[in-house]
């Protein structure tokens, strides 16, 4: 499914849990790696060389890492802005995904360390896997922890009914496939819009979601569970993602309100954002 991989790693402490959790990608049909760090060097660097060596050095203990799971790896040390490079160097390397970390951050949009993850959506029609990294109990410099491993026992698919989720459970279908047997079909209706328009569509909702079910069925899944809860949609997903350990969410990137470059719709932001597990984020075709 995912043979060939791209992984953005950018040595920070949190950055190691990020490595811990590429073993687990075997399931997917992973067997070749390429570790990539990007310096982004948009102002003058002293000393650049030096640098370069050094990170190179790091790498190489990476990719020596790596190989010891037993996958090829490869290493490209790039320049220019992280997002873009990644997305480059899948697209060079026909790769079928992009690994990225993301840590805590603020509730501003462009405060949060994990911003590589949007970078590259900005740039590919590659599915983006993004790790959730969290700190450990205490501040400051503790090793950093991954409080859900990446599994990918269950699968929770949110939808909104867009193109962008169509195209999502077509990877979701594909997960089923690889042996993934546990599976949550979600939609969050919208209650505020319900309560404006005085009507519901859980019925139809409902049948949507039947359909979804059979369909992953058809390919021998037993364990399926359908949910149309009203609510805040991000809350939900995240609520019920958080049920199971082993979960990984699977989304389209933009919702069903996106208009032309409106990045990220604001539901997949908000899971990333605040969620604990990790999402594969599927990006619309350029």
């Amino acid at each position: 499914m995912y043979s060939k991989i791209v992984v953005g790693v950018d040595f920070s402490p949190g950055g190691e849990v990020l490595m811990q959790s590429l073993p687990e990608l075997r399931r997917l049909g992973t067997k070749e790696v390429t570790l990539v760090h990007s310096l982004d060097v948009t102002y003058p660097v002293d000393g650049l060389v030096e640098y370069e060596d050094g990170y190179r050095g790091h790498l190489e203990v990476c990719r020596r890492r790596v190989e010891s799971e037993g996958f090829e790896a490869e290493i490209e040390l790039t320049s220019g802005s992280p997002g873009k490079e990644l997305a480059r160097v899948a697209d060079d390397r026909g790769a079928r995904l992009i690994v990225v970390g993301s840590r805590s951050h603020s509730r501003l949009v462009n405060a949060f360390v994990g911003s590589v993850a949007w970078g590259v959506l900005r740039h590919t029609s590659v599915p983006v896997l993004v790790v959730r990294i969290e700190p450990g109990a205490a501040a400051g410099d503790q090793p950093f922890e991954t409080p859900t491993p990446a599994g990918f026992e269950r699968v929770v698919f949110p939808t909104d009914w867009s193109e962008s989720a169509d195209r999502a459970f077509k990877y979701v279908e594909r997960l089923a496939h690889s042996g993934v047997e546990s599976f949550l079909l979600i939609h969050v209706r919208d209650q505020v819009e319900e309560s404006r328009t005085g009507h519901t569509n859980e019925e139809e909702d409902r049948g949507k979601l039947a359909a979804l079910e059979d369909r992953l069925r058809t390919i021998g899944v037993a364990v399926v569970e359908i949910a149309d809860p009203g609510g805040a949609p991000a809350q939900e997903i995240v609520r019920r993602a958080a049920e199971r350990p082993g979960t990984l969410v699977v989304m389209g990137s933009h919702g069903r309100t996106a208009l032309g470059d409106v990045f990220l719709g604001s539901v997949s932001r908000e899971v990333v954002r605040t969620g604990r597990t990790p999402v594969l984020l599927i990006p619309r075709v350029k």
